[in-house]
């Protein structure tokens, strides 16, 4: 069973969910925390209305009573998402998180464990400075411990 927490694009992981199942996972369930959310996303799905300092114990309960194997979520710093990580991480349940625009402008990426400063991508931030510096139209630069991307001119 896969999970999917978003507090936004609910139409794109309603795709994703179809794409899902069509592939042969067995269960895809989705919790809403808004409106939006289920306005978009017409499958089945659960709505959390708690609070914020009651949601890892709800998720965890959860995961283990659906016996959910991975989360996806579409960033990873709102409050929601960073306490669905401790949590899967705790339950040993992967964790993937999308983003959009990070390598690219209208494209959006699928990392597991984290994305941006949590990406596991930055371990590697000599080889992507490298094979930027060879690419005349993208130039990278560290700001912090973060890689940075931008547009150069061809």
């Amino acid at each position: 069973m896969c999970c999917c927490c978003k507090v936004q694009w609910a139409l794109f992981l309603y795709h994703i969910s179809k794409h899902l199942k069509q592939i042969g996972v067995k269960s895809v369930s989705k919790i809403n925390f808004n409106g939006g959310d289920c306005w978009y996303y017409s499958q089945p799905s659960r709505r959390y209305r708690g609070l914020l300092a009651d949601w890892p114990l709800y998720l965890e309960h959860y995961i283990k009573q659906h016996d959910v194997g991975a989360i996806m979520l579409f960033g990873d710093c709102r409050p929601l998402h960073r306490l669905a990580i401790d949590v899967a991480k705790k339950l040993g349940v992967q964790v993937w998180v999308f983003e959009e625009g990070y390598a690219r402008p209208d494209y959006i990426t699928l990392e597991s464990g984290g994305v941006n400063g949590f990406s596991s991508l930055y371990a590697k931030k000599a080889d992507f400075l490298m094979i930027t510096r060879s690419c005349p139209c993208l130039k990278a630069s560290l700001w912090g411990k973060h890689l940075v991307w931008q547009q150069g001119k061809p």
